[in-house]
Formats: structure tokens, sequence, C-alpha cells
């Protein structure tokens, strides 16, 4: 009995993630259209007479020109992803080491619906380890791992971001990637991030280590509880380990 409950609860897992995993999909697939439908009166690295209005320069943002590179996509999708489900010397445009990652049920769908000088997908190649504290398992601390991920995302975004001024993004993470993902959202929501806040057209958390029950939007199923990182923010025992909580993350009032 005990077994075929475990059965039972190991596919209701797996239909869970499937879905989560095609409402992502569906979710990107539509901001992409509506970015893609969008009327544009210049063709990308084309000759803007002068008397174009430029975007709009918010204050804090860095002036933008008129146009960019034809080089550049119209979007970027930053996908980041889970623990083992990584490496540091994968491709990130035609990421192999790992062909079961959750998010290249994401990455590939929508890397085949759109053109590349639509859509860019970018999957962040990072150490994803989660080093256990009690065994000799050789694997990066999580702190490490985190920190590792975070910096190879930011510097992705930063470098797209200086050569081609006018690229949109979505974010997209899962797991130890989607607290990554949900981190340097946060830094972009509060204006201290590696690009504009109004370049963003979406993030989506999967199974988020920094999720707060009933904060941000959800699409559905939404089970209540939150993420490890939240419930166990209070243990700084665990810092010692590697293993850092951060708690929920700060939402500066502006």
């Amino acid at each position: 009995m005990p077994k075929s409950s475990n059965s039972k609860r190991h596919r209701i897992l797996g239909m869970a993630a499937a879905l989560a995993v095609a409402v992502v999909v569906i979710l990107v697939i539509a901001i992409v259209v509506v970015i893609v439908r969008r009327p544009a009166d210049v063709t990308p690295g084309a000759q803007v007479p002068v008397t174009t209005t430029p975007p709009l320069t918010r204050p804090g943002q860095k002036p933008r020109p008129a146009f960019q590179s034809a080089d550049c996509p119209d979007v970027q999708a930053l996908i980041i992803p889970g623990t083992w489900e990584s490496s540091r010397t994968d491709d990130p445009l035609n990421p192999t080491e790992f062909p079961r990652s959750l998010l290249l049920n994401v990455s590939r769908p929508i890397s085949e619906k759109f053109d590349k000088a639509r859509l860019q997908t970018w999957t962040v190649p990072y150490t994803a380890q989660f080093h256990n504290p009690f065994a000799n398992d050789n694997q990066m601390s999580y702190n490490d791992s985190r920190k590792e991920g975070t910096d190879r995302a930011v510097r992705q975004l930063s470098e797209m971001y200086d050569r081609c001024p006018l690229t949109s993004y979505v974010i997209i993470g899962f797991s130890q990637g989607a607290v990554i993902a949900g981190d340097i959202a946060n830094q972009i929501g509060n204006g201290e991030g590696p690009v504009d806040q109004d370049l963003v057209l979406g993030v989506t958390l999967i199974a988020d280590g920094r999720r707060q029950d009933g904060v941000g939007q959800s699409p559905g199923p939404n089970p209540p509880g939150q993420g490890a990182e939240v419930t166990l923010g209070d243990l700084g025992v665990l810092d010692s380990f590697g293993l850092k909580m951060t708690g929920p993350r700060a939402r500066r009032v502006r």
C-alpha cells in the first residue's frame, strides 16, 4: 500500500511539473508574439530620420538610441536552470550536457518557434550544485553555486544591454535558478539591476526557494506555502555549512 501511495504521489508531482512548464511556454510565446507583432516604424539597423522621436528615457536610465544593430534580438529569454541541471562549460545557446533539464522543455519549443533575430534563448552556464555538508561529495556549496550563477546571469544581461540597448527580456528560473532569477528581478524592480525595468517583459519562477505565500502573480494552481530560504531564514547555523538561507526578498518602498 505505501508503495502504491508513493507511486501516486510521484505521478501527481510529475503532472504538476509538466503543467508548470506548459504554462511557462505558453506565457513566453504570448509575450514574444506581442513584441513581434508590434508595429515597427524603423527596420533594425536602418538609418533613422532626424525627425524620429527617440525612445523615452526615464530618470536613472542611460540614454537609448533610436535603433540598434541588426544582429540584436528583439527579445532575449534568459534561462536559469536548477540544481544539477547546468554546468559552467555548457553552451548557453545550445545546452546539451543535461538533456533532462526541466527548462529545456521551455527553451527548446520557443527557440524552434521564433527566428533568432526575434528571440534568443540564453541558458546560464554555471556550476549548479548543492553540497551536502555531511558527505564527501565534492560538490560546490549552495552559497558559491548561487553566487556563480548570479554573477554569470548579471554579466550576460549587462553585456546584452550594452550591445543591444533596445532588446527586451524574459527571465525564467527553476529551483536554485528560480532563486537567482527572482533575486535579479527584485534588483531590477528596485532600480538597481543590470537592465532597466521597462525592458523586462516578464519573470517566471518555478519552485522558488524564496517564494512567499500570496506575493507575486501566479497563473495557478497556487498552493499555500513558502520557499525553504524563507522558512529557514532565521537559522544562522546553516551559514557555516555553506547553506545561507537569505529569507524573503526586500521590497523597497518607492
